[in-house]
Parts: C-alpha cells; structure tokens; sequence
C-alpha cells in the first residue's frame, strides 16, 4: 500500500487545559486565551471525536472543574472523575451524519467553559456505482461525510497470491474474522490495492476508474473489495461484491 494509515490519537494542548484521549479525539480553540480565564469568563472549545466508542480527559491547568451539564445528549456522558478533571465518554455513532452536543462547564475558580463536542459520521460511500465493460470493472463512488479515504481491491484467485498470502486469506475464511482481512488491506504494499488518491488520480488521468478483471462467485475466490477509512484510520462500512 502507498499510505499507511495507524490509528492515531489527535492532541492539542491548550494553555488553559489538557485534554486526553484514550481513543479518537481532538480539540481546538474557538476564543483563544494565552493567559488564565478571570472570573465569570466562558470561553468556547470544539472537541473532535471519532465515530468508535471514545473516552477523553478533560484537565484544565491550574483549576478544577467543579461541576459539568450536558443536557439533551443521551450519546454523551461526563462525569467529575473526582480529581478535578472530566471524563468525557460517547457512544459509537451508528448514523452517516455528524452529532454534536455542548458541555457547561463551571471550575472551581468561579471560571466557565462551553465545550462543543461533535462526534463524526459513520464511514460510508455516499454513491457507489459498479460495471463490467468487458473484462474489467469500473468503479464510480462518492465519499460519505466524514469519510476520509477508502481502499480498493480486486482480490486475485489463491494461486495469484503469495503462499503468505494464501494462508492468511484462507485463515479469514475459516474464521470469518473480518480484522484478518481489514488489517492486510491497511497495511499490504500490494500496487492492486488502491486507495482514494489513487482513484482520483486515475479518474484525472483516464476519466474512469477501471482495473482488470472481474469478481467471480466461487472457488477459488475473487471478490471486490471496497473499505471506507476514517481520518483517525476505523474502517467503516465494507463493500464486498462478487458476480456469477
């Protein structure tokens, strides 16, 4: 593969706060302040978070949070972790659109704090067209909301694959372990595997997108493939075609 995605925790650290995350998230300033808030003073901040089950803390420097409402957002827990920060879970968004919700929070200085949290879509293609002009197949899609990259793959017979290669996907057949399948297509340098760049750098090129052969129904197996990729590196929705 060209592009290697990692699942990646996305941090920036404010001079009033620090946020961590144990899974996907990032935050960022809406009004900035270089030094401490005064009294009575709300500040803004967007908090980014992936689609996946997510859990961040919420650390500001020099205070502690004394009290936080978040009202209306039943996707969404905070909770005092009784230490002066705030645990911040969410829910996995099963919908293809973006949710938000805002946080109040009240620190023990007397200060304030809105914090906007907006969890991103589930990874889909919004539009996904599939042909076969002659020995070939043609591929047309559209990216879903917050659907960063997608990877594409007209997965050969057995006896095109390496004997690696082989008994991995055969390991995937027995078990029916999707992740075997997911974690080769992420990380494989196969020049067949093509991901969104490439699809648009063909589709400059030649007009379409259009990759030799098409997919079988039967044994030995040759499917198309199609994963959508997140910009935190979680596969969404997988699109598996094959054709008698």
């Amino acid at each position: 593969m060209k592009r290697v995605y990692s699942l990646v925790f996305a941090l920036l650290s404010l001079s009033l706060l620090t946020v961590s995350c144990d899974k996907d998230g990032r935050i960022d300033p809406v009004d900035p302040h270089n030094d401490s808030v005064s009294k009575d003073t709300t500040l803004a901040m967007n908090l980014d978070m992936a689609y996946v089950e997510s859990e961040c803390r919420y650390s500001p420097e020099g205070m502690s949070v004394y009290s936080a409402v978040c009202d209306e957002c039943s996707w969404l827990d905070v909770a005092n972790d009784g230490s002066g920060s705030l645990i911040i879970s969410a829910e996995r968004n099963e919908e293809t659109v973006s949710r938000s919700a805002d946080v109040d929070v009240v620190f023990s200085n007397g200060s304030s704090a809105v914090l906007t949290v907006r969890q991103n879509a589930y990874p889909v293609l919004k539009a996904l067209d599939i042909s076969h002009p002659k020995d070939s197949t043609e591929i047309y899609l559209e990216l879903g909301e917050d659907t960063e990259d997608v990877r594409i793959w007209l997965m050969p017979i057995l006896s095109d694959l390496s004997p690696e290669e082989q008994e991995l996907i055969m390991k995937y057949y027995s078990t029916y372990d999707i992740s075997i399948l997911y974690d080769f297509i992420l990380s494989s340098d196969r020049k067949d595997i093509y991901d969104y760049q490439e699809y648009l750098d063909m589709v400059e090129e030649h007009g379409r997108f259009c990759i030799e052969g098409i997919p079988m129904d039967g044994y030995p197996y040759e499917i198309l493939i199609i994963l959508t990729v997140d910009r935190y590196g979680n596969i969404g929705k997988d699109y598996r075609r094959s054709v008698v």
